[in-house]
């Protein structure tokens, strides 16, 4: 299946993560573990708007490999734009937390994907 929709689309990344494996991999994955837990642990909570009460999982989709997240929504509603927004701030908070260095960034267009393949592509 693929999928060319307009939605929004967060990306992060640990900053010296090749560094970090070369130097001290048992570290290195300690750290990579951290981030997979706040990754989940953020999935996992809902918020209201307008009343109306949004669960993360149903709205977010999020691809992990390596020391990457990639995480995208549905469509590009208002809705959306609070589940991506909200998701962005509380894995960086949580991945901070546990003391992992992320960086990151959102965005909004066309994005490819197929899940299938484990392919995708977008601003």
């Amino acid at each position: 299946m693929i999928s060319k929709d307009i939605r929004y689309v967060a990306h992060f990344d640990i900053l010296g993560m090749s560094r970090l494996t070369l130097k001290n991999p048992d570290l290195a994955w300690s750290t990579l573990s951290h981030l997979a837990i706040a990754n989940q642990e953020r999935l996992s909570i809902a918020f209201e708007l307008n009343s109306i009460r949004h669960e993360m999982r149903e709205r977010v989709h999020t691809f992990t490999f390596s020391d990457t997240i990639v995480a995208f929504t549905k469509s590009d509603s208002v809705e959306d734009l609070h589940s991506i927004t909200i998701y962005a701030m509380e894995v960086f908070a949580r991945a901070l937390f546990r003391g992992v260095p992320l960086r990151g960034g959102l965005s909004h267009g066309k994005f490819v994907f197929n899940l299938d393949m484990n392919l995708f592509s977008g601003r």
